[in-house]
């Protein structure tokens, strides 16, 4: 990295729905919460899965489960960010998918319909 910039560790990102504060400044300890109009969530350590890929770092939770019917995920990007040492943040923009997985006792395959079902969020914000 050049001199004069910082890897951004922390974002903070919302939309008109949900707001998403992650931080990864120890990449043991990461943090997540998750807020919609339902509440706050928290996740933390293996709660949280990474997963890289072409579209660089994604970050899953599971919002919500329920047990032979159905669980929600939210993945979003986290883009890979410097920030000047002489500023505090840095905007940012990326997107987030809110997944509803549907499922059955007897498996997926007895599920008639879509499986997934998807909401897509363009998240706003900053990083530091």
């Amino acid at each position: 990295m050049s001199d004069g910039l910082v890897k951004a560790t922390t974002y903070h990102l919302s939309d008109d729905d949900i707001k998403v504060t992650f931080s990864m400044v120890n990449p043991a300890d990461l943090e997540l919460v998750y807020e919609d109009i339902q509440g706050e969530r928290q996740f933390s350590g293996q709660s949280i899965d990474l997963q890289v890929c072409h579209h660089g770092l994604m970050v899953i939770v599971v919002l919500e489960e329920v047990p032979d019917l159905y669980s929600i995920t939210l993945s979003f990007a986290v883009p890979a960010a410097n920030r000047p040492t002489d500023a505090r943040s840095i905007p940012v923009k990326t997107f987030a998918v809110r997944t509803m997985s549907r499922t059955s006792i007897a498996g997926p395959d007895t599920v008639e319909g879509q499986l997934q079902i998807y909401e897509t969020y363009v998240l706003q914000g900053n990083a530091w």
